[in-house]
C-alpha cells in the first residue's frame, strides 16, 4: 500500500505548514482509496464470473462424455394401462346409503 505524505513546504510568512494535512492531500488520498476499492470490487467480480464460466464448461464436458442425467420416461405396458383394480377400502364403500329420505321409501 502506498502512503501519501503531506506536503511540508514553505507557506506565506516563512513558517512551515501545520501538522494537519492539506485539503488537496485529503482529496487525493480519498480519490486514491476510492479507486483502489473500485479496482478490488472489479477484480472480485471478474474472478467470480470466470469461476462461473469455468463451472459451466466443466458441466458441459461432463455431460458430453458421461451423458445427460435426464430421467427416462416410464413406459406403461398395455396390460398395466387397462388393468382395473377391484379392491377398495371400507371407507370408500358406496353401497350403503346414508340418506334418511331414501331409507323410508
Amino acid at each position: 500500500m502506498v502512503r501519501y505524505l503531506p506536503y511540508v513546504g514553505k507557506t506565506s510568512g516563512g513558517r512551515s505548514s501545520s501538522s494537519k494535512p492539506s485539503r488537496d492531500y485529503d482529496r487525493h488520498h480519498h480519490e486514491h482509496q476510492r479507486d483502489e476499492e473500485y479496482k478490488a470490487r472489479e477484480r472480485a467480480r471478474i474472478k467470480k464470473q470466470a469461476e462461473g464460466e469455468r463451472g459451466k464448461e466443466l458441466e458441459a464436458i461432463k455431460q458430453h462424455y458421461l451423458g445427460s442425467n435426464k430421467p427416462k420416461k416410464r413406459v406403461t405396458k398395455p396390460s398395466e394401462k387397462f388393468r382395473v383394480s377391484f379392491d377398495w377400502e371400507n371407507t370408500e364403500d358406496t353401497s350403503r346409503d346414508t340418506n334418511i329420505l331414501s331409507e323410508s321409501a
